[in-house]
């Protein structure tokens, strides 16, 4: 995982570090960024033209999360402003692997990596998931955006 800036991105995504969202020392706990990470995922669907809640409507499909890191660059802390960039490293069949850069003012202060499933609900129970082959046209819509 290299922390170099991308020049570009496929979607971004903006959140102020809200008090609630910090520490006694006001800086941002990291469970919260995995948030971030997940807000920006819906970004990137909707940039793409696949807005989660039309994507998942009827409860038939998920789009779980099978791997999910990041590296603390420096500490984010109350009332900053984080753009969080996020890049499809790698489109698979039923999966994609994301790449969420988050920056304040330019500067890096986290570098998370997600990879993404797109499974299909067994017997109504959200907790059977199945992976299965991305909708054709979603899977292409990933592919022209990969950077």
């Amino acid at each position: 995982m290299t922390d170099e800036l991308p020049t570009s991105y496929a979607s971004q995504f903006d959140v102020v570090v809200r008090w609630g969202e910090t520490d006694a020392a006001g800086i941002a706990w990291s469970p919260h960024y995995f948030a971030w990470f997940d807000h920006a995922t819906h970004a990137l669907f909707e940039a793409l033209g696949y807005p989660p809640h039309e994507l998942l409507a009827g409860g038939r499909n998920s789009i779980p999360i099978l791997h999910a890191d990041a590296r603390f660059v420096r500490p984010a802390t109350f009332g900053e402003r984080i753009t969080i960039g996020t890049n499809l490293a790698e489109v698979r069949s039923r999966s994609v692997a994301l790449e969420h850069f988050g920056t304040v003012d330019g500067e890096l202060v986290v570098h998370g990596h997600e990879i993404r499933g797109f499974a299909e609900v067994k017997h109504g129970d959200r907790t059977q998931l199945q992976l299965v082959p991305w909708p054709d046209d979603l899977a292409l819509a990933m592919m022209q955006r990969q950077i």
